[in-house]
C-alpha cells in the first residue's frame, strides 16, 4: 500500500465514523425530545451557532499551524543557505591568514 494513501483511507474512516456518531445523537435528541413536542428543528437550531464557532476555531487554528510551519520553513532554507560558505568568503579568509 502506498504510504501516501493510508492518511486519506483513515481520514475518510474517521470521518464515517463521526457521521455515524452524529447521526445517532441526532436520533437520540430527536427521541428523548419528541414527548416534549421538540422536533429536530428546534434542536438544530439551538447546536447551530456552537457548531459554528467550533468549526471556525478549528479552521482557523489549522491556517495559523500551516502558516508557523511555512515561516519555520523559511527561515530553516535561509538559516541554511547563509551557514554555507560562499567561495568568496573562503577565498578572504585564506587570503588573510
Amino acid at each position: 500500500m502506498d504510504p501516501q494513501q493510508r492518511p486519506r483511507e483513515q481520514s475518510a474512516d474517521t470521518l464515517v465514523a463521526w457521521s455515524v456518531v452524529c447521526l445517532a445523537l441526532f436520533a437520540v435528541i430527536v427521541y428523548f425530545g419528541y414527548p416534549y413536542n421538540t422536533t429536530l428543528w428546534d434542536w438544530l437550531e439551538l447546536l447551530v451557532v456552537p457548531a459554528v464557532l467550533a468549526v471556525g476555531g478549528y479552521l482557523f487554528a489549522r491556517a495559523e499551524n500551516q502558516r508557523a510551519r511555512e515561516n519555520v520553513d523559511k527561515q530553516r532554507t535561509l538559516d541554511r543557505g547563509l551557514a554555507r560558505p560562499s567561495a568568496s568568503t573562503t577565498i578572504v579568509y585564506t587570503t588573510i591568514q
